[in-house]
């Protein structure tokens, strides 16, 4: 398999963060101490496991093309990693809270259904604030955004 980092065409930044398993997700996102949490996040399904603290790498990859969110997963699964989880990039913001400033990060691996429609968790930002909510899942995703994946 090959590594992640020759991924052609595409952008990648990798990241160690240490994601508390048995935390709460309300004490997950104070952690982060973003500016604004929009409501839609709360109802986003989190499954607490067991296993206390971890540490992973985070991938953030940012395509130079648009893909679908199928086309992104199958891409990524080929180089060994999986989209992460809220869980993830919660641990990812609190630890690193200038990322989302540049550009949004999405994590496709968690997610909830709002009138037939499908929104993921992201980060959003500016020089000024830094925000946690959801976007929808369109058909294709623009170049701009950055999606985080684990390493499986």
């Amino acid at each position: 398999m090959l590594p992640l980092s020759s991924c052609v065409g595409q952008r990648v930044e990798f990241f160690r963060v240490v994601v508390d398993r048995r935390a709460s997700l309300k004490r997950m996102i104070d952690d982060g101490r973003y500016d604004k949490v929009y409501p839609l996040v709360w109802t986003i399904h989190y499954r607490r496991l067991m296993g206390g603290r971890k540490e992973v790498e985070i991938a953030l990859v940012q395509f130079q093309h648009t893909f679908s969110p199928g086309e992104i997963k199958r891409l990524i699964k080929g180089y060994g990693y999986r989209p992460a989880y809220i869980e993830e990039l919660l641990a990812l913001g609190r630890d690193h809270p200038d990322l989302q400033q540049r550009n949004p990060i999405g994590a496709i691996g968690s997610g909830v259904i709002v009138k037939g429609r499908r929104h993921v968790v992201c980060l959003y930002g500016s020089q000024t604030s830094r925000e946690l909510g959801t976007q929808v899942i369109y058909r294709r995703w623009s170049p701009y955004y950055r999606f985080a994946f684990v390493q499986e």
